[in-house]
Protein backbone atom coordinates (compact mmCIF):
# COMPACT_ATOMS: atom_id res chain seq x y z
CA UNK A 1 0.00 0.00 0.00
CA UNK A 2 2.92 2.09 -0.15
CA UNK A 3 4.04 3.91 -3.54
CA UNK A 4 8.35 2.94 -3.11
CA UNK A 5 9.48 5.51 -5.57
CA UNK A 6 13.23 4.71 -6.52
CA UNK A 7 14.25 1.63 -5.49
CA UNK A 8 18.26 2.03 -5.45
CA UNK A 9 18.56 -1.62 -3.42
CA UNK A 10 17.96 -5.13 -4.48
CA UNK A 11 19.23 -8.47 -3.06
CA UNK A 12 17.70 -11.71 -2.03
CA UNK A 13 18.85 -13.57 1.39
CA UNK A 14 19.92 -17.33 1.85
CA UNK A 15 16.26 -17.64 2.85
CA UNK A 16 14.84 -16.66 -0.54
CA UNK A 17 13.02 -13.47 0.83
CA UNK A 18 13.86 -10.46 -1.72
CA UNK A 19 14.58 -7.15 0.21
CA UNK A 20 14.24 -3.42 -1.34
CA UNK A 21 15.51 -0.61 -0.25
CA UNK A 22 16.35 3.26 -1.24
CA UNK A 23 18.82 5.75 -0.73
CA UNK A 24 16.32 8.79 -2.11
CA UNK A 25 12.68 7.28 -1.27
CA UNK A 26 11.82 6.04 1.87
CA UNK A 27 13.66 5.05 5.47
CA UNK A 28 14.77 1.18 6.05
CA UNK A 29 13.80 -1.92 3.82
CA UNK A 30 11.13 -3.84 2.86
CA UNK A 31 11.05 -7.94 2.32
CA UNK A 32 9.10 -10.13 0.65
CA UNK A 33 8.47 -13.36 1.76
CA UNK A 34 6.78 -14.71 -1.23
CA UNK A 35 3.33 -13.69 0.60
CA UNK A 36 3.15 -10.52 2.06
CA UNK A 37 5.18 -7.82 2.41
CA UNK A 38 7.22 -6.15 5.57
CA UNK A 39 8.84 -3.36 6.63
CA UNK A 40 12.00 -3.11 8.44
CA UNK A 41 13.14 0.36 10.00
CA UNK A 42 14.32 1.67 13.65
CA UNK A 43 11.74 -0.36 15.47
CA UNK A 44 13.26 -3.12 14.31
CA UNK A 45 16.75 -2.05 14.71
CA UNK A 46 17.43 -1.03 11.03
CA UNK A 47 18.26 2.63 12.41
CA UNK A 48 19.42 4.21 8.60
CA UNK A 49 17.11 7.09 7.40
CA UNK A 50 18.05 5.56 4.07
CA UNK A 51 19.47 2.14 2.77
CA UNK A 52 21.25 3.45 -0.28
CA UNK A 53 22.57 -0.54 -1.31
CA UNK A 54 21.82 -4.12 -0.22
CA UNK A 55 24.69 -6.60 -0.42
CA UNK A 56 24.59 -10.16 -0.11
CA UNK A 57 27.95 -11.94 1.93
CA UNK A 58 29.25 -15.51 1.26
CA UNK A 59 27.35 -16.80 4.18
CA UNK A 60 23.68 -15.25 2.22
CA UNK A 61 23.12 -12.69 4.80
CA UNK A 62 21.86 -9.30 3.93
CA UNK A 63 23.95 -5.99 4.49
CA UNK A 64 22.13 -2.72 4.40
CA UNK A 65 24.62 0.25 3.86
CA UNK A 66 23.18 3.39 5.50
CA UNK A 67 23.18 6.68 4.51
CA UNK A 68 21.56 10.16 5.90
CA UNK A 69 19.54 12.32 4.90
CA UNK A 70 19.99 15.16 7.85
CA UNK A 71 24.01 14.62 8.01
CA UNK A 72 25.32 14.42 4.00
CA UNK A 73 28.94 13.98 5.19
CA UNK A 74 28.40 11.12 7.07
CA UNK A 75 25.65 8.57 8.27
CA UNK A 76 24.50 5.63 10.30
CA UNK A 77 27.26 2.63 9.10
CA UNK A 78 26.24 -0.47 7.81
CA UNK A 79 23.97 -2.96 9.62
CA UNK A 80 23.91 -7.11 9.05
CA UNK A 81 20.60 -8.70 9.53
CA UNK A 82 21.90 -12.54 11.00
CA UNK A 83 18.97 -15.03 12.94
CA UNK A 84 15.86 -11.70 13.43
CA UNK A 85 18.79 -9.19 14.71
CA UNK A 86 20.48 -5.84 12.99
CA UNK A 87 24.18 -5.58 13.92
CA UNK A 88 25.21 -1.83 13.08
CA UNK A 89 28.90 -1.62 11.55
CA UNK A 90 28.70 1.99 12.02
CA UNK A 91 31.19 4.84 13.86
CA UNK A 92 30.62 3.78 17.02
CA UNK A 93 32.27 0.22 16.17
CA UNK A 94 35.31 1.70 14.40
CA UNK A 95 34.38 2.67 10.69
CA UNK A 96 35.59 5.95 10.10
CA UNK A 97 32.77 7.36 8.27
CA UNK A 98 29.44 6.35 8.59
CA UNK A 99 28.02 6.66 4.77
CA UNK A 100 28.77 3.62 3.03
CA UNK A 101 28.37 2.81 -0.27
CA UNK A 102 29.69 -0.69 -0.83
CA UNK A 103 30.55 -4.11 1.08
CA UNK A 104 32.35 -7.18 0.27
CA UNK A 105 33.67 -9.80 2.17
CA UNK A 106 36.72 -11.85 1.28
CA UNK A 107 37.20 -15.94 1.49
CA UNK A 108 39.95 -14.81 4.14
CA UNK A 109 36.93 -13.63 6.49
CA UNK A 110 37.89 -10.23 5.58
CA UNK A 111 35.01 -7.23 5.30
CA UNK A 112 35.40 -4.71 3.16
CA UNK A 113 33.61 -1.30 3.69
CA UNK A 114 33.14 1.67 1.52
CA UNK A 115 32.54 4.73 2.13
CA UNK A 116 32.35 8.56 1.11
CA UNK A 117 35.87 8.96 2.27
CA UNK A 118 37.82 5.77 1.48
CA UNK A 119 38.42 2.13 1.95
CA UNK A 120 37.79 0.37 5.59
CA UNK A 121 38.83 -3.37 6.34
CA UNK A 122 38.12 -5.43 9.03
CA UNK A 123 39.78 -8.88 9.56
CA UNK A 124 40.92 -10.67 12.45
CA UNK A 125 38.85 -8.53 15.12
CA UNK A 126 41.15 -5.36 13.86
CA UNK A 127 40.43 -2.49 11.90
CA UNK A 128 42.29 -0.48 9.08
CA UNK A 129 41.55 2.23 6.64
CA UNK A 130 42.46 3.62 3.58
CA UNK A 131 41.19 7.32 3.48
CA UNK A 132 43.24 9.25 1.48
CA UNK A 133 44.88 8.56 -2.05
CA UNK A 134 48.27 10.53 -3.14
CA UNK A 135 49.21 11.17 -6.97
CA UNK A 136 49.16 13.86 -9.84
CA UNK A 137 46.71 15.46 -12.13
CA UNK A 138 49.00 16.89 -15.05
CA UNK A 139 51.48 19.31 -13.18
CA UNK A 140 49.24 19.27 -10.11
CA UNK A 141 49.86 17.11 -6.89
CA UNK A 142 46.98 16.06 -4.53
CA UNK A 143 46.59 14.46 -1.31
CA UNK A 144 42.92 13.82 -0.78
CA UNK A 145 40.03 11.18 -0.03
CA UNK A 146 38.55 9.27 -2.19
CA UNK A 147 34.79 7.77 -2.27
CA UNK A 148 34.55 3.83 -2.67
CA UNK A 149 30.93 3.31 -4.32
CA UNK A 150 32.00 -0.38 -5.74
CA UNK A 151 33.92 -3.26 -3.65
CA UNK A 152 34.45 -7.03 -5.45
CA UNK A 153 37.00 -9.44 -4.03
CA UNK A 154 38.91 -11.52 -6.31
CA UNK A 155 39.63 -15.40 -5.43
CA UNK A 156 42.70 -14.47 -4.35
CA UNK A 157 40.87 -12.61 -1.93
CA UNK A 158 42.37 -9.14 -3.10
CA UNK A 159 39.64 -5.94 -3.17
CA UNK A 160 38.93 -4.30 -6.35
CA UNK A 161 37.25 -0.66 -6.36
CA UNK A 162 35.99 2.07 -7.93
CA UNK A 163 33.93 5.31 -7.26
CA UNK A 164 34.66 7.99 -9.25
CA UNK A 165 32.10 10.44 -10.17
CA UNK A 166 31.70 13.30 -13.49
CA UNK A 167 31.26 16.08 -10.69
CA UNK A 168 33.78 15.16 -8.44
CA UNK A 169 37.47 13.64 -8.76
CA UNK A 170 37.52 10.11 -11.35
CA UNK A 171 40.26 8.09 -9.54
CA UNK A 172 39.55 4.78 -11.75
CA UNK A 173 39.93 1.19 -10.50
CA UNK A 174 41.30 0.62 -7.24
CA UNK A 175 43.12 -2.58 -5.18
CA UNK A 176 45.23 -3.15 -2.18
CA UNK A 177 48.61 -4.99 -2.87
CA UNK A 178 50.47 -7.30 -1.38
CA UNK A 179 52.01 -4.80 0.67
CA UNK A 180 48.53 -3.90 1.80
CA UNK A 181 49.08 -0.59 -0.13
CA UNK A 182 46.94 1.32 -2.53
CA UNK A 183 47.27 1.03 -5.97
CA UNK A 184 45.28 2.28 -9.13
CA UNK A 185 44.46 1.51 -13.17
CA UNK A 186 43.37 4.30 -15.07
CA UNK A 187 42.97 5.17 -18.33
CA UNK A 188 46.81 6.06 -19.19
CA UNK A 189 47.06 2.09 -18.08
CA UNK A 190 44.13 0.92 -20.50
CA UNK A 191 40.91 1.41 -18.63
CA UNK A 192 38.47 2.91 -20.83
CA UNK A 193 37.26 6.03 -18.67
CA UNK A 194 38.63 7.44 -15.15
CA UNK A 195 34.67 7.37 -13.65
CA UNK A 196 34.19 4.07 -12.62
CA UNK A 197 30.44 3.15 -11.32
CA UNK A 198 31.08 -0.99 -10.81
CA UNK A 199 33.23 -3.39 -10.14
CA UNK A 200 33.28 -7.12 -10.60
CA UNK A 201 35.58 -9.66 -9.81
CA UNK A 202 34.56 -13.07 -11.74
CA UNK A 203 35.61 -16.74 -10.79
CA UNK A 204 38.91 -16.60 -12.82
CA UNK A 205 40.27 -14.04 -11.53
CA UNK A 206 39.14 -11.51 -14.48
CA UNK A 207 37.98 -7.38 -13.13
CA UNK A 208 35.18 -6.17 -14.94
CA UNK A 209 34.51 -2.26 -14.78
CA UNK A 210 31.68 -0.40 -15.96
CA UNK A 211 32.94 3.22 -16.63
CA UNK A 212 31.49 6.04 -18.39
CA UNK A 213 33.19 4.65 -21.44
CA UNK A 214 31.71 1.13 -22.01
CA UNK A 215 33.20 -1.68 -20.38
CA UNK A 216 36.94 -2.73 -19.25
CA UNK A 217 38.13 -6.35 -18.39
CA UNK A 218 41.53 -6.79 -16.48
CA UNK A 219 43.15 -9.87 -16.09
CA UNK A 220 47.18 -11.38 -16.29
CA UNK A 221 48.15 -7.14 -16.98
CA UNK A 222 45.99 -7.65 -20.57
CA UNK A 223 42.85 -5.43 -20.90
CA UNK A 224 39.94 -5.52 -22.93
CA UNK A 225 37.66 -3.09 -23.91
CA UNK A 226 34.16 -3.00 -24.99
CA UNK A 227 32.73 0.22 -26.23
CA UNK A 228 30.34 1.84 -28.41
CA UNK A 229 32.61 0.75 -31.65
CA UNK A 230 32.36 -2.70 -29.95
CA UNK A 231 28.94 -3.10 -29.82
CA UNK A 232 27.48 -1.39 -26.95
CA UNK A 233 24.49 0.30 -27.49
CA UNK A 234 25.63 3.33 -24.73
CA UNK A 235 29.04 4.21 -23.78
CA UNK A 236 28.03 5.30 -20.21
CA UNK A 237 27.62 1.60 -18.28
CA UNK A 238 26.50 1.13 -14.31
CA UNK A 239 25.49 -2.22 -13.35
CA UNK A 240 26.87 -5.33 -14.14
CA UNK A 241 26.05 -9.18 -13.59
CA UNK A 242 27.75 -12.58 -14.27
CA UNK A 243 25.97 -15.75 -14.69
CA UNK A 244 26.68 -18.61 -16.80
CA UNK A 245 29.74 -17.04 -18.78
CA UNK A 246 27.45 -14.15 -19.78
CA UNK A 247 27.78 -10.96 -18.43
CA UNK A 248 24.75 -8.67 -18.60
CA UNK A 249 25.17 -4.24 -18.91
CA UNK A 250 23.05 -1.83 -17.92
CA UNK A 251 23.19 1.74 -18.97
CA UNK A 252 23.40 5.24 -17.01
Amino acid sequence: GRRLGLVTGLARDSDGNIWVSSGASFEGAYRWDGRSWRHFGAAEGLAADRVHALATDRAGRVWFLGHSTTDLSSGPGAFVLERGRFTRWGPAEGLPNGRVYAFADGPDGARWFGTRIGLSRWRDGAWKHWTVRRGTVGTLSFKMPFRVFSISVDPKGRPWFGGGDPADYAYALGSIDEKDSLVFKSSADGLLNNVVWQVLADSEGTIWSSTEGGVSAYRDGVWFNFGTDRGLGHSSTWPMQLRDGVLKVGSL
